[in-house]
This record gives structure tokens, C-alpha cells and sequence, in this order.
């Protein structure tokens, strides 16, 4: 697999004139980026930045296009970035004057990817870029977050199959994250509010409705084409670590849209689902639509219960309960 030059050292650092101070939200976890020592002025750096920005959405937009995403999401990538690329005003001064609306209201621009600017601007990386790649550490991600160690990050990732923020958002709303060793009153406020803080600067245009989620029988189709696909041998397939090991294995993604909302499905990859030797039934699936926001959810095999043998989505068993009893009627 091939990727375009977005590979190099983001830069975001412009104190390269002894005068202009860093933002705070130039740093990422592993330390300030850095622009060239060639950008002179604060202006120069930061339209390097711009450059910066468009490869990583043209990056987006390579990857999607070779996993078979729609066209119309390959090419919002591309032209975004043709747009971002030809700009002579630094994006971030626009961000730091408007906020997100200010993004927004771009040409070429829309809410989705606006949300996808401001993680650059604030993180100086992108996590759909990792995902995508198969090269995404959500320990270290939920790690970010306070009251969050290596081991409970480890917890997270391995009892609720999660890898994204918006997905333990929704865990610490639920009472799945609460349900955890561990996690008692305090730490889950604590949790909470610092995810309300870190979600609300990296998607501040989608955060209206942020328990808002695709419906059940959306998702149980999406899980569905995927697994039918899979069995049909016609997805692409990206290389993933297995945890706490060196051995990869080649996992089937699928990236489609369904009742107004984009959704990416692929096989679960944590340790819990290796134990159990679901790799091949838990299926985690990514969604998003403009207005939203982002989040993730499971679908797996149920082997007890009213629902044993039908497909569910974990934290909506209620819900899916009622789909099956309404579906029965139906039939």
C-alpha cells in the first residue's frame, strides 16, 4: 500500500524568530511539532501548516479510495484539500478568530471535515488516519484522558471493545464504563468531565446531540452487508497488530452509508475478543453524520438471554430486544 508524501514531520512550532510564542494546542503527546526553521515569520509558519493540514485529508482521501469507500467521501477529502492547500490565510488564525463555524463556513468545507481541521489543529495528528491504517493505539488515546492509567486504558480497550473517545463517552453514559473494577463515583465524574472538555474542542460543531445514534435496524443491516461481504471475499483487507504481541493479521473493512450516516465496519481486534475467539463475530462499527457527531458501537453473536443466537448491539440490548419483537410482529 502506497501513501502520498504526508509522512513528513507535521510543523506547528513557529518560534523560529526568538519572538512567537507556541499554542497550547501546538502540542501533541509526544511533544511540540515543529515547523521548518525556514518559515521566517509567524504567517509563513503557520501557511506551512496549511500544506500540513491537506496532505493529511488527501492522505484520508487515499486511504478511503483504496478501501472502496463512496466516491462522494473520497472526493469530499480531495477537494477539501485542494481547497486548504491553495489558501493564502492561515486556517488556524481562522480557527483561533471563528472557532469551528469559521472552518465550517469555508468553501469546500463542511461540518464533518471542519471537525477533522480542528483534531490537526489541537492534536497535530489525525486518529481516522491511524484507524484506517490499522496502526491505532486507543490505550494510549484513552490515556489522555484524566483519572486514566495504563491498566484501566487496558480495561477499557479489552472488556468493552472501544478505541475512540466518542466511544467511551458513550460507555461513561451508559453505565458500561461504570460497571468496570475500578470505577467508582468520582473517577467516573472525573472521566466525564474531562471527556466533555477534550470532545467539546475536537468536535465542537457535533456536540448538540451527543448521545445521538444511528438506529438499531441501520446498524444491524451495516452488520450485516459487512459480514456478508466478508464471506464473499470482496472487502479489502488492512493489517493490524495483534495486542501485546508482534504478529499481524489481514482484517476486512468496510466503508459504506446508509439512512444519512457514514459508517466503517471491521472485525473487533482486542485481547477479549481474541480470548474468546470472536474475531470473526464481534464487529466494531464506526458512524458518523454531520450534526450528530461520532461514536462507535459492537455488534455480537448473543449467547443467552430472550436474544441468545441473534445479532446485538452491546448497551442497546433493550432496544434490540424491542427491533426483533417488532420485526416478529411484522413477519
Amino acid at each position: 500500500m502506497s501513501f502520498r508524501k504526508s509522512e513528513r514531520f507535521p510543523p506547528v512550532d513557529v518560534r523560529t524568530d526568538g519572538n512567537v510564542p507556541m499554542s497550547k494546542s501546538s502540542k501533541t503527546a509526544d511533544g511540540p511539532i515543529i515547523f521548518s526553521p525556514k518559515a521566517q515569520t509567524k504567517k509563513d509558519a503557520y501557511l506551512q501548516e496549511n500544506v500540513y493540514i491537506a496532505d493529511q485529508l488527501d492522505t484520508m482521501s487515499t486511504l478511503l479510495a483504496q478501501q472502496n469507500a463512496s466516491f462522494f467521501r473520497v472526493r469530499a477529502y480531495s477537494e477539501a484539500a485542494k481547497f486548504v492547500r491553495s489558501m493564502t490565510q492561515p486556517i488556524r488564525s481562522i480557527y483561533e478568530e471563528s472557532g469551528s463555524k469559521g472552518l465550517d463556513a469555508l468553501p469546500k468545507i463542511g461540518i464533518s471535515i471542519a471537525n477533522t481541521i480542528v483534531e490537526i489543529l489541537e492534536t497535530g495528528e489525525l486518529s481516522s488516519i491511524k484507524r484506517l491504517r490499522g496502526t491505532l493505539d486507543p490505550e494510549k488515546l484513552f490515556q489522555t484522558v484524566l483519572a486514566i492509567g495504563p491498566q484501566l486504558a487496558k480495561t477499557i480497550h479489552d472488556q468493552l471493545s472501544i478505541d475512540s473517545l466518542e466511544a467511551l463517552e458513550a460507555a461513561a453514559n451508559d453505565g458500561r464504563l461504570s460497571a468496570l473494577r475500578g470505577i467508582g463515583p468520582r473517577r467516573l465524574a472525573t472521566i466525564k468531565a474531562s471527556l466533555k472538555s477534550i470532545l467539546a474542542t475536537r468536535h465542537p460543531l457535533s456536540r448538540t446531540a451527543p448521545d445521538s445514534q444511528p438506529p438499531v435496524a441501520t446498524i444491524l443491516e451495516v452488520d450485516q452487508v459487512y459480514r456478508t461481504a466478508d464471506a464473499e471475499n470482496t472487502l479489502t483487507k488492512i493489517s493490524l497488530q495483534r495486542p501485546g504481541t508482534t504478529d499481524v493479521t489481514k482484517v476486512p473493512i468496510l466503508h459504506t452509508e446508509l439512512d444519512g450516516w457514514r459508517f466503517t465496519a471491521i472485525y473487533s481486534n482486542t485481547r477479549t475478543a481474541q480470548t474468546f475467539k470472536r474475531t470473526r463475530d464481534w464487529v466494531v462499527i464506526y458512524f458518523e453524520e454531520d450534526g450528530h457527531g461520532q461514536g462507535q458501537c459492537t455488534v455480537v453473536t448473543e449467547h443467552h438471554g430472550p436474544l441468545i443466537g441473534k445479532r446485538v448491539i452491546r448497551g442497546r440490548e433493550d432496544s434490540c430486544l424491542e427491533h426483533y419483537r417488532q420485526e416478529k410482529v411484522g413477519n
